[in-house]
């Protein structure tokens, strides 16, 4: 069952912290982004890539420290060393967004076969001129296929984005014994402050995006 493999995964990185495996994991988005503009040649602004990479750093250790503080002020001493298997299991969400960044490619590259080369032309040749006549030579699949190919992505898309939730959830649960509604109440802080963070924060001069 997926739900079983999820809670596996949790307790599994919790009693195995391994930082390197996920640091490995944070960055595969990442690689995967930079791996694909070089091969269709996008212009890349390696500052900025950088600077997303910090941030999106930034923010997975914020998120798991947050889960940290609520998992020491409600469950006590049963959180002391967890800091990293939350790290490890967090982690997960990274290679799930590379999957989710996999079937992306893969359904653009089927729905409009030349689209990254299309983008990349306009890319290196912004003029008017040049973006028309790149929309006017993609090569669009049928509409019912297009349809298809979206909801595909989107049911894919809800999937990764509730695997997130719970595993975060089970990561949670299994970080030392509490009530079901002690561990619910975790989740919801943890949930409004990130949310709270994500909102807010965008809007400040030192924040910058992930970019994948």
């Amino acid at each position: 069952m997926p739900i079983d493999f999820v809670k596996g995964m949790a307790k599994n990185s919790l009693d195995n912290a391994n930082l390197l495996l996920a640091f490995g994991f944070f960055l595969l988005p990442f690689i995967f982004t930079l791996g694909i503009s070089i091969f269709y040649g996008f212009e890349v602004n390696f500052a900025g890539f950088g600077l997303s990479i910090a941030s999106e750093l930034i923010g997975w250790i914020v998120s798991v420290a947050v889960i940290f503080f609520l998992l020491a002020s409600f469950k006590g001493g049963s959180a002391k060393g967890r800091f990293s298997g939350l790290m490890t299991g967090y982690s997960f969400i990274f290679l799930a967004r590379f999957f989710l960044q996999i079937v992306s490619f893969v359904l653009v590259l089927f729905l409009v076969p030349n689209f990254f080369t299309a983008f990349a032309e306009v890319q290196s040749n912004p003029d008017p001129l040049a973006i028309a006549f790149a929309l006017d030579s993609l090569q669009v699949q049928s509409e019912s296929i297009v349809v298809a190919g979206v909801a595909a992505l989107s049911l894919v898309t809800l999937i990764v984005f509730l695997f997130a939730l719970y595993l975060v959830y089970q990561l949670i649960a299994n970080a030392g014994k509490s009530p079901i509604l002690t561990n619910l109440l975790i989740f919801v802080i943890w949930a409004v402050v990130i949310a709270v963070v994500y909102v807010f924060l965008p809007s400040l001069p030192f924040f910058v995006p992930g970019s994948t």
